[in-house]
């Protein structure tokens, strides 16, 4: 600890550094924030406090010792009481050590508290009501002012009826354990009772050790701390042995509570919502089972947190202001859920001011009880990128309600928990190679989708419809394999060979009967590209016919040459060019005017290729011989190529490539060439990557021979 000491205004100011209160685990966070409050309400109100190297700094009047005789000698403790609760100390069965020890207690410090726990004992005998919220509605208009940012903590009446934040369970317990019998029980502990009673030497050190990590003392035992403090917990392996008995220090508990108070409920009507009204809770949103190593898509939790960290020193109205906002915005809507708060987050859309999070969930952990569980500290740092994820908002809130269904296959479930999961990496790390694995996570949603179209038509969920060519220029990681995927995804209404869809000018939508042209079908990217060859040739010459599907091999995106040597010997990732390629079918190519990453210059592919791939051009070799008079293709197709290329017969394809280039006025250098039939297939496949004119003229010049004029030249 150190105490900076320094000149403010003629007064000398302190500057404390709290060790005992850090970010981590909750109870600690949450007693920095009632320490701020306390002594800026009763003791300076010219009190800041900032968050520097993950601890916690109180500027003040108060140096080391005048903070600990504060709260010692004069904190008057707030008014936390919820009678509706059995096990609250007001009903018979309950343990009463606390509230009459408070009661009893002549101590100034604890007036108000005996006054409120008075109305509360007379609302108690006059209303004679059983039903919980009939209650609430009556405390919350009957008791005096000094206890309202508790009940405002605590829950909130709406027309729905009540609502309870998830920071302090169900209205000020969680499940047996009630928060306000052990908050008074634990105020014996620290604070004497009587005006002539010193504090006692025990409760000096358990607060030095509070407050400023100031020694070993002696822990309470078997003195429960909840959900805020899980590592105090107690129970099933918690210690060396089977199980171990909760332990706390007293001040932790009483200041964690007076923290919590920072946080208070409201009901807001929300413009995208059709619900009457929903809770507010500041920097409070469902729980999203990403992001954080143990996550699970099925993991029961009540919700998450992201409590923000500040870096410079404010005063207790500005830190309200900041908690009784609690903004997390995306674009013109606020974050729902822990996806939303991390992409608000990256595009700062979050109060400025604050330098990060610390996300906190709370999980179902020991029976039905609740953990305060830290899932990971966020920076806040702009990765401009994630807006671009803006255009899917509406799809990722179906595809999350439709996960949530019981009805739901699983593995719509697992690929919303993958969409997920990359998003979160995105938005806490960016970068051109994790914006890659979101539309990777995206495209095999899709293809998960449309395994179940019957399912996703009952719930409303619509394939992803086109998006923005800007999503090419975010994902461009650089690589062969990026370049090779794009230039296979720019072909004509390719993702229509892909999965059950009919495209419009910037629509998709499902379609639900059979189509003879999806023939993707496996893993197996070689396998898949040479099924859509094949049927995209069938389909070609149908074209003419009533009805007949409309393709071609045009694409908006050519490919290297270099690129398409790599892919030949084997030089790329295929599992990455399928993946990459299905996430960048999604892409509406329509309006795209990218250029990849141009390749470093290299050798060109196999001469077997170059005899193939120029008896199968995109236009047919117009571009490269010309129109002839008559409107015949000056290269016509040759099916049965292809056909020996499918059945491995690389020896018998190439013998027909040579002939068709010979007949069409472009003999080749060679006239047979042999192979093994895993390289057959795998040409079959290579020959739907789209080439430039340059490249087809490249491809020319090196397979053909050349002309009687340019040998005499």
């Amino acid at each position: 600890m150190t105490d900076e000491i320094v000149s403010h205004a003629n007064e000398i100011v302190h500057d404390l550094t709290l060790e005992g209160c850090r970010p981590e685990p909750l109870a600690h966070y949450l007693k920095a924030l009632g320490v701020l409050r306390l002594v800026a309400e009763q003791a300076d109100p010219t009190a800041r406090g900032y968050w520097k190297d993950d601890v916690f700094h109180l500027v003040s009047r108060l140096d080391r010792e005048g903070l600990l005789r504060f709260f010692l000698e004069e904190y008057e403790p707030t008014p936390v009481i919820a009678p509706w609760n059995g096990g609250s100390g007001f009903h018979p069965n309950d343990n009463q050590t606390g509230i009459q020890a408070i009661e009893s207690s002549d101590a100034d410090r604890f007036a108000c508290y005996r006054h409120v726990i008075k109305q509360a004992r007379q609302l108690l005998d006059h209303e004679h009501a059983n039903n919980k919220e009939t209650l609430l509605g009556h405390f919350r208009s009957r008791l005096e002012e000094s206890v309202l940012a508790w009940l405002d903590a605590v829950f909130v009446l709406t027309t729905a009826g009540a609502k309870y934040p998830p920071l302090l369970g169900t209205g000020g317990n969680d499940g047996r354990l009630d928060f306000t019998n052990n908050f008074m029980q634990r105020l014996i502990d620290c604070i004497p009772m009587t005006k002539e009673d010193a504090p006692a030497t025990t409760s000096w050190a358990q607060l030095d050790q509070a407050l400023f990590e100031g020694g070993v003392v002696r822990l309470l035992r078997n003195k429960p701390i909840g959900q805020f403090f899980p590592g105090y917990a107690g129970g099933v392996n918690t210690t060396s042995s089977f199980s171990g008995d909760s332990l706390v220090n007293p001040w932790d508990f009483v200041l964690m509570i007076e923290g919590a108070l920072f946080f208070g409920a409201a009901i807001v009507k929300r413009i995208e919502s059709m619900q009457p009204g929903t809770l507010a809770y500041p920097f409070t949103v469902r729980q999203s089972a990403s992001g954080f190593p143990s996550g699970k898509a099925a993991e029961p939790a009540r919700a998450e947190m992201w409590l923000p960290i500040w870096p410079y020193p404010a005063r207790l109205t500005e830190a309200k202001q900041v908690f009784s906002e609690g903004r997390a915005s995306l674009g013109k809507r606020q974050a729902h859920t822990g996806m939303d708060f991390a992409r608000s987050v990256a595009t700062l859309g979050v109060d400025r001011g604050i330098s990060a999070f610390v996300r906190y969930g709370f999980q179902e952990r020991n029976g039905r009880a609740y953990f305060a569980t830290p899932l990971g500290r966020w920076e806040v740092q702009e990765h401009p990128e994630v807006r671009l994820l803006d255009e899917l908002n509406g799809w990722l809130e179906e595809l999350r309600r439709s996960a949530r269904d019981k009805s739901c296959p699983g593995s719509i479930s697992a690929a919303f928990h993958h969409v997920e999961e990359a998003v979160f990496n995105l938005c806490r790390h960016g970068g051109a190679r994790r914006f890659a694995d979101v539309l990777i996570a995206l495209g095999k949603a899709e293809r998960v989708c449309g395994k179940s179209i019957s399912f996703c038509k009952r719930h409303g969920l619509r394939p992803i419809q086109p998006l923005d060519p800007a999503w090419l220029q975010a994902t461009d990681d650089g690589s062969v394999e990026f370049r090779l995927a794009a230039a296979l995804a720019s072909i004509h209404d390719i993702r229509q060979n892909v999965e059950n869809v009919v495209l419009g000018p910037r629509w998709a939508k499902w379609n639900d009967s059979w189509k003879p042209w999806v023939v993707w079908s496996q893993d197996d990217l070689v396998a898949n590209l040479g099924a859509i060859m094949l049927r995209r040739l069938m389909d070609a010459r149908r074209r003419d016919a009533p009805g007949a599907y409309p393709v071609s091999l045009q694409a908006r995106l050519p490919v290297a040459l270099e690129d398409v040597a790599s892919f030949v010997d084997h030089g790329v990732d295929d599992g990455r060019i399928r993946d990459l390629f299905l996430g960048l079918c999604l892409i509406d190519w329509r309006k795209a005017g990218w250029q990849p990453s141009t390749p470093i210059a290299g050798r060109l592919p196999d001469v077997r290729y170059g005899v193939l791939k120029l008896c199968f051009l995109s236009d047919q070799g117009r571009r490269l011989l010309g129109e002839p008079s008559e409107g015949v293709p000056p290269i016509p197709p040759e099916p049965a190529i292809l056909r020996r290329l499918a059945g491995g017969d690389l020896s018998g394809a190439i013998r027909l490539a040579c002939r068709r280039l010979a007949a069409s006025g472009l003999p080749p250098r060679i006239r047979a060439a042999s192979g093994p039939a895993s390289l057959a297939v795998r040409l079959l496949a290579i020959l739907l990557l789209p080439l430039s004119i340059s490249s087809e003229q490249r491809l020319r010049e090196c397979v053909c021979n050349v002309s009687e004029d340019e040998e005499a030249a």
